[in-house]
């Protein structure tokens, strides 16, 4: 899937499918049938830190619905790696919205922020998980859920440090099959990771 990346004004920058683009950086209206998308990259390659495409076979095909639906202020915190408090003041403000409306977009947020994000966002989503896991029976379902969130989100490995992996081993909110899960996912982690943590 062919991807261009969004900068924001506010710095906000996420990867989006190329055919949600109509217009380029320069302001001319693109038109293109779905057949043209391959057409317009010659060669496939990783995004740069100055690219605007890349070519990712390994994108979960449900991120970009997640993208649709997820909180960008949540997004937002999470790329300007904001302290692990803001985002889980707003991940709770989001699950305490009425009928549970607010749980959706912080599901979907914390999806595409495992599967499309950074390393820098990747541990921001997983410390705001351990965090609600150490927060006691009032945020014993919030962690439940972004464990679910997590282990539906289509990653083969889970990035977690040692300290995030014996925070979620000793997670008494968090069932016996989800820690089972989320530890053997952060042991088939590629050892690069210890490089970025």
């Amino acid at each position: 899937q062919f991807l261009a990346r969004l900068r924001y004004i506010d710095g906000l920058e996420l990867d989006v499918p190329l055919d949600w683009i109509a217009v380029s950086p320069d302001g001319s209206v693109i038109k293109r049938a779905s057949s043209d998308v391959a057409a317009a990259v010659e060669e496939p390659s990783e995004l740069g830190s100055s690219g605007t495409l890349r070519y990712s076979e390994d994108l979960p095909t449900a991120a970009s619905e997640d993208l649709e639906k997820a909180d960008y202020p949540l997004l937002r915190l999470m790329q300007a790696g904001a302290p692990t408090a803001e985002l889980c003041a707003r991940i709770r403000d989001l699950y305490d919205r009425p009928r549970g409306v607010g749980m959706l977009a912080v599901t979907a947020a914390f999806r595409v922020g495992l599967t499309t994000g950074p390393p820098a966002i990747q541990r921001a989503c997983m410390e705001a998980l351990c965090s609600f896991c150490r927060g006691g029976p009032e945020d014993a379902a919030l962690a439940r859920s972004l464990a679910n969130s997590a282990l539906l989100s289509g990653l083969r490995e889970l990035p977690l440090t040692p300290q995030q992996a014996a925070n979620i081993r000793r997670a008494e909110a968090l069932s016996e099959v989800q820690r089972y899960k989320l530890l053997a996912l952060a042991a088939s982690q590629d050892p690069k990771w210890s490089a970025v943590w």
